[in-house]
């Protein structure tokens, strides 16, 4: 039974027995403080009900401390009574009945009858009354047992159902929900909320505000706690309080008006004795009191919450830091299995946004103009239908971040001023710089439309993400770096002019560039894996196993050395080699090698030798020609003379070898003044098939006669080229002469093959025959001056030699080999030169025809030769002219000054004054000698005569002479001369 229902049906039932005005029951508090008018019946009987009454105060009071009946006929004498009562309920009372209600050896209440009239009752009244209240007594604490058992009962059964609702998911928002709504419906609350401790910043952070429906819910905050406050009294002494708008003062009524409650139950959440948070449950109508029964549950739940509340924050965080090491794992790998930095940033935000569920992510780097910031492709979550966003370097997140290298936690952007928009919903963001070498370089960003999103911990995070984003973007980029250096060196490896390679511990090559293949013909992989001894000759292995020794032994650089081998085409390359032995510790390794190509330098060198010895040579022969001229002319003059005379035909037979010889020698002479000068060269654009096939018109009657075949492939794209063409011809008509002459020595057939091709920048031309070679012993000397293989009196050795002259002017090379199928091939490389723009030729003036002069010429001949001068002076007198001679430039100069004369004849070489200085004087004096020189010399060789002849556009003769070549000049020059104005004395 109730036990409300047993109060209201004993004072009943005891009202109607004693037929009193007004009754009540009134039990003792379990504090023991106060006396509770639990029912009521009569006159004001619900005035009363209800009405707390100080212990010990009253006829109640009185009943209660002595536990004694108590008969009053009439209140206005007895000092017990209580007015107080009488003016709360507004009944009269004259005459009172109370009697204790005794229970278990305890007197637990009262009983008490009043009656507006005075004696209302007797002592068996009284006797009578004990005896009910004791029954009633009895019902009544049997009632309240069992109103205790249900509600411990209910109690338990609410624990438990609140144990099972929030041990049942470690979800911390679901166990949140569940415990602010259990403990709303548990004390018919309007809101709970439920907060973390803080302890070292001393704040209060809500993670969760439940609310009934139609109240005001609060979002995520911290409040920060002072020690004199009452939050922060309840959560250090681990004690429950109460605040009501009625007690409360300053933040915490403030606090209570915010929540808009009227009371407010703080309970500290207390795990392993260490106070996490804190529960607030407030009501906002209600101000019915919470009793202990209701305080100790309260404490229990509040118990189980923080067991369950912790529990689900060390799940949750568990669980965040399993997701965060799973995103950062996600990075790792993505950053380890990539150096491409783009597919780093894709995996990296596919790897927040699958695994931590964030909505929106952006990876944002400084544009090139340097005033905004420019999206990822990687970036997603934000809407770029219209395209890329424009985002400002000062007035956003990301700006700021970029500006100042500090990560940035925005948990409301609305409150923040560096905030620019790009989503309208965007509540919540964070941002962290992405540096690399102390630099930020890029901005990581996540964005949520909830307040608060985003805590400390996504910060630490992020800034983790950060930092392998950095060494992930230092990787590409030292990837990029190195790959770039790589392709430079494998460039420079591959493309490099010298042969680079290495050799392993069996001297095989285990790398080479490409100029092997340029070299010596084989393709790389046959090269690849071969012994070095494969391209060496047997005869130099012993002293390459010995300089391989030197090098292994020696750990000091080692001068390079010459290296020949044998290219695939078995023709021999002349390699200048360096090596360098690669170690670990002190044991040799590998021989890391540079080979050099110096085939052709060594024919250059050879060419450079050549050229100087054939010089120096030249320069002997110049010497000595010139010697020989003078006496070469008298002899040639007078024996030429002579053989005009009535001599015996005895002496004109000896004169006739005198002069044949003489003849002779002036033709050594010649050749040796053509090979001793330097050729000068009278370019012009030609085509070179065009002078192989005139030079072989030339010789095709030799040809013929010696039965020689001639095979001419000529390549018909062959470009023009700027040479001397009546050079070259000399050249290749003394190519084809020499060869005619080998094949000659050969039973038939004979072959001349003549070929013309070009490569790279020359033209090639071979001669090639099936003659007997050249002598192995001669082919190093063919090209030096006065060598020759025939006969005394066929040939002066030069014609190869001049050949070799004129080839080096035009800047070419020419060379021999022998065939190995037999025979000599020479070879001539020339280089091709562009034609120059041509201009439009100016019109050519006829030289006028003077007539020949009609009377005997006065001529004044100069030398130094006696010898020379009688011969002059002999040939001269026999043409009917006029001769003076002078045998010195001085002597000459005074004669000038006291004679005319028509013509000078005068020697170049004289030892007091040359030959151009005495014209110059000469015709300072008297210009009208201008035209009227002749000069004679035996130098032709040297430079500054060949230069004053050329440039002064003189006549002149070169020693050795026959005298009708000197009778011609002199009339041709009279000739010339004879339109000039008379010469006066």
């Amino acid at each position: 039974m109730d036990l409300q229902e047993v109060l209201s049906q004993v004072i009943t039932r005891t009202n109607e027995i004693f037929e009193a005005e007004a009754g009540s029951v009134a039990l003792l508090e379990p504090s023991g403080q106060e006396i509770v008018i639990r029912a009521a019946v009569g006159a004001g009987a619900d005035a009363v009900r209800g009405l707390s009454l100080p212990a010990g105060k009253g006829v109640v009071g009185w009943v209660m401390a002595h536990e004694k009946p108590a008969l009053i006929p009439d209140v206005n004498h007895d000092v017990r009574f209580y007015k107080n009562f009488d003016e709360r309920s507004g009944f009269q009372t004259h005459s009172i009945m109370c009697v204790p209600l005794r229970a278990n050896g305890h007197t637990i209440g009262v009983i008490e009858l009043m009656n507006m009239n005075p004696d209302y009752l007797s002592d068996n009244g009284l006797k009578l009354l004990s005896v009910i209240a004791d029954h009633a007594a009895l019902a009544i604490e049997n009632a309240r047992l069992l109103a205790e058992t249900r509600q411990r009962s209910e109690e338990q059964a609410l624990l438990f159902e609140s144990m099972a609702i929030i041990t049942s998911d470690l979800a911390l928002e679901t166990v949140l929900d569940a415990v602010s709504r259990q403990m709303v419906e548990a004390f018919k609350a309007d809101l709970c909320l439920i907060s973390y401790w803080e302890k070292e910043e001393n704040q209060l952070r809500t993670i969760q505000s439940y609310v009934r429906s139609g109240g005001k819910r609060l979002e995520q905050l911290v409040r920060p706690l002072t020690k004199s406050s009452f939050p922060y009294s309840a959560l250090a002494a681990q004690a429950p309080g109460i605040l009501e708008t009625g007690t409360a003062q300053g933040e915490e009524l403030a606090w209570l008006e915010n929540l808009q409650v009227q009371a407010l139950f703080l309970i500290p959440l207390i795990y392993r004795r260490q106070t996490i948070g804190l529960v607030e449950v407030g009501r906002a109508h209600s101000t019915e009191k919470l009793t202990v029964t209701a305080l100790r549950l309260l404490e229990t739940m509040a118990a189980q919450a923080a067991v369950a509340i912790e529990h689900a924050r060390l799940y949750h965080e568990a669980t965040r830091r399993l997701a965060e090491a799973k995103v950062l794992q996600e990075v790792m790998v993505a950053a380890a299995s990539s150096l491409d930095f783009d597919r780093v940033i894709s995996g990296t935000i596919g790897a927040l946004h699958r695994t931590l569920g964030i909505e929106r992510l952006g990876f944002f780097l400084p544009a090139a103009e340097g005033d905004r910031v420019v999206a990822h492709p990687a970036t997603i979550g934000f809407n770029f239908d219209h395209g890329e966003p424009v985002i400002p370097l000062h007035g956003s997140a990301a700006g700021w971040v970029l500006r100042h290298g500090k990560s940035l936690l925005l948990p409301n952007v609305r409150e923040a001023s560096h905030y620019y928009e790009l989503m309208p919903d965007t509540q919540a963001e964070i941002c962290v710089p992405v540096l690399s070498n102390n630099r930020v370089v890029a901005v990581l960003t996540a964005e949520s439309p909830r307040v608060n999103a985003f805590d400390h911990e996504d910060l630490r995070l992020f800034n983790a993400i950060a930092a392998e984003l950095a060494v992930a973007l230092e990787n590409a980029r030292l990837f990029t770096e190195i790959r770039a250096a790589e392709a430079n060196y494998r460039d420079l490896f591959d493309n490099a002019n010298d042969f680079i390679f290495t050799l392993d511990s069996n001297f095989r090559i285990s790398s080479a560039n490409k100029v092997i293949l340029k070299t010596s013909g084989y393709q790389l992989e046959e090269v690849i894996g071969a012994p070095i001894t494969q391209f060496i000759s047997a005869q130099q292995l012993p002293a390459l196993y010995q300089l391989l020794k030197a090098h292994l032994a020696s750990t000091e650089f080692l001068a390079p050395f010459e290296l020949a081998i044998a290219g695939k085409d078995k023709r021999e390359i002349l390699l200048e080699v360096t090596l360098r032995v690669r170690r670990e510790g002190r044991r040799p390794v590998s021989i890391h090698g540079i080979a050099r190509d110096i085939t052709h330098r060594r024919e250059l060198e050879q060419q450079l030798q050549q050229t100087e010895k054939l010089s120096a040579i030249g320069k002997l022969v110049a010497g000595v020609a010139h010697e020989l001229n003078n006496p070469l002319t008298s002899i040639i003059g007078y024996s030429s003379l002579l053989q005009q005379s009535d001599l015996p035909a005895e002496t004109q037979a000896d004169l006739n070898v005198i002069f044949r010889q003489a003849q002779r020698a002036r033709l050594i002479v010649r050749d040796l003044l053509t090979f001793a000068r330097r050729f000068e060269l009278e370019t012009q654009e030609v085509d070179l098939n065009e002078i192989i096939t005139g030079s072989t018109t030339l010789v095709a009657s030799q040809l013929q006669a010696n039965a020689v075949q001639l095979k001419t492939v000529l390549d018909s794209g062959l470009p023009p080229t700027m040479a001397d063409p009546h050079q070259l011809e000399q050249v290749f008509v003394n190519l084809i002469t020499n060869a005619i002459h080998a094949l000659a020595t050969i039973p038939s057939p004979r072959l001349l093959t003549i070929e013309s091709q070009r490569e790279e920048n020359h033209i090639l031309v071979s001669f090639t025959d099936n003659g007997p070679g050249i002598p192995p012993n001669h082919i190093s000397r063919i090209f030096d001056p006065f060598f020759s293989t025939k006969q005394v009196g066929e040939g002066t050795g030069l014609g190869l030699s001049i050949c070799f002259g004129i080839i080096s002017e035009h800047k070419g090379r020419i060379w021999a080999e022998n065939v190995a199928t037999g025979g000599a091939a020479f070879y001539v490389e020339l280089p091709i030169q562009t034609p120059p723009v041509a201009t439009a030729p100016s019109p050519e003036v006829a030289a006028p025809v003077a007539p020949a002069f009609s009377s005997s010429l006065r001529i004044l001949a100069i030398d130094d030769e006696p010898a020379l001068l009688n011969l002059l002076r002999l040939i001269f007198t026999h043409r009917g002219h006029t001769i003076e001679t002078a045998p010195d430039g001085q002597t000459a100069l005074q004669k000038l000054e006291r004679n005319s004369y028509d013509l000078i004849v005068c020697d170049v070489l004289m030892p007091d004054i040359l030959g151009p200085h005495l014209y110059q004087k000469a015709i300072e004096k008297f210009p009208f000698l201008a035209n009227r020189f002749i000069f004679i010399t035996g130098n032709t060789v040297d430079m500054d005569t060949r230069i004053f002849l050329e440039k002064s556009g003189l006549a002149w003769l070169s020693k050795p002479f026959l005298p009708t070549d000197i009778e011609q000049l002199v009339e041709q020059t009279a000739a010339k001369i004879s339109n000039l104005d008379p010469i006066v004395d």
